[in-house]
């Protein structure tokens, strides 16, 4: 009965995430910007490919599953949003993801520091026992690159204190070299 009622809460908390606003996966650009001084037109066989397991959680919102995605992208600053919209969206029955409603300004590497700029118009509503699974879902996720060794969170540009409300985000996540 206890499992059911945290899915149910997890589904609920879900649905009112999705209902807040569309998740957004582009910086913010206005009308006739573009974001880079020339633009070139895509190179289609320059595009990469390659496999990469994303987490979400149980049915019973007891542990992180994984399901092996293809992931192909053109440049390594689509690589991370490719990946950003796969964890917010699980194939299989029974997958939930904890980020489905998520938005975000910007994801980009800086010296081996993913940045992740989230947008302060996210609601959430996780206790910490969740919010610890979001998270430990997207960083088992984006540290299967090497190139990653820390992701650091912020939200409208500013490091906070606590983004969800529980779990510090002040500091990077750093990779631990056993996973």
């Amino acid at each position: 009965m206890k499992r059911m009622t945290i899915l149910v809460t997890i589904l609920i908390m879900s649905l009112s995430l999705a209902s807040c606003g569309t998740t957004g996966s582009q910086p913010d650009v206005s009308p006739g910007e573009t974001g880079t001084e020339t633009e070139q037109p895509p190179n289609e066989e320059a595009s990469e490919q390659e496999k990469v397991t994303v987490y979400y959680v149980n049915e019973q919102a007891t542990d992180l599953v994984g399901e092996e995605r293809d992931l192909e992208y053109e440049t390594p600053e689509q690589k991370y949003e490719e990946v950003m919209l796969l964890l917010q969206d699980p194939r299989e029955d029974g997958h939930y993801s904890l980020w489905e409603a998520f938005q975000y300004h910007t994801i980009t590497l800086q010296a081996n520091t993913l940045v992740i700029d989230a947008s302060g118009e996210n609601t959430y509503t996780f206790g910490g026992g969740i919010e610890a699974m979001a998270f430990d879902a997207f960083t088992r996720t984006f540290f299967q690159f090497p190139e990653v060794e820390q992701i650091q969170f912020t939200v409208d540009g500013e490091i906070v204190e606590a983004m969800m409300g529980h779990i510090d985000t002040r500091e990077p996540f750093v990779r631990e070299e056993s996973r």
